[in-house]
């Protein structure tokens, strides 16, 4: 008969409202005074000398890279498609490249800009496809712009060249040039 007794005493308890503290529903206004002034004094100069350079401590091979370029040709006579191949970056001698992010940005009259694609190509891998878009903006006045990134992992041997090449699409002869921002960064890598 004790196990009934215990059994209520239990749900007695759970059923006590929570503690709620007195005072006015905005809270208490609180006024300190008489507070200390602190002054420092005696505090050392810092020079800072022998900066340490950023480097990825997992990977301290890794060299960093960064290419771009912007390429302009003359404006289109008519509507049309349109190729714009970019210089190539030479990879160097007992180095691997790893491209980890490619970005272009295209630009031509307001309006005429239809759709544009970005290509890679490596001499040994060939051309690879980065991505299109027909989602043309106003990026200044009187001209609209295309722009294309995309993370990515390309890899691209000692010797290769690397080069890009744009594709644009213009539904009307423009009085501006086709152009093309583009560029890549990545790392190189020492081979044994």
């Amino acid at each position: 008969m004790r196990v009934p007794t215990l059994v209520a005493a239990l749900v007695v308890v759970c059923y006590v409202s929570p503690a709620v503290a007195a005072g006015p529903a905005g809270g208490l206004d609180v006024n300190v005074v008489n507070t200390p002034a602190v002054t420092v004094t005696n505090t050392p100069d810092v020079n800072v000398v022998n900066e340490v350079a950023v480097r990825n401590t997992d990977h301290p091979a890794l060299q960093p890279v960064n290419f771009g370029v912007g390429l302009g040709t003359s404006r289109a006579s008519n509507a049309g498609v349109f190729q714009l191949n970019g210089p190539e970056y030479t990879v160097p001698a007992g180095k691997r490249l790893v491209i980890e992010f490619v970005s272009a940005e295209f630009l031509t009259d307001t309006g005429a800009l239809t759709s544009a694609y970005l290509y890679v190509r490596t001499t040994t891998a060939g051309f690879r496809v980065i991505g299109g878009t027909s989602e043309s903006v106003a990026c200044e006045a009187a001209v609209s712009c295309i722009a294309i990134s995309k993370l990515v992992k390309i890899y691209a041997n000692p010797g290769d060249k690397v080069a890009f090449r744009g594709v644009l699409a213009v539904n009307k002869a423009t009085s501006a040039a086709l152009f093309m921002n583009h560029g890549f960064s990545g790392y190189l890598v020492d081979l044994p």
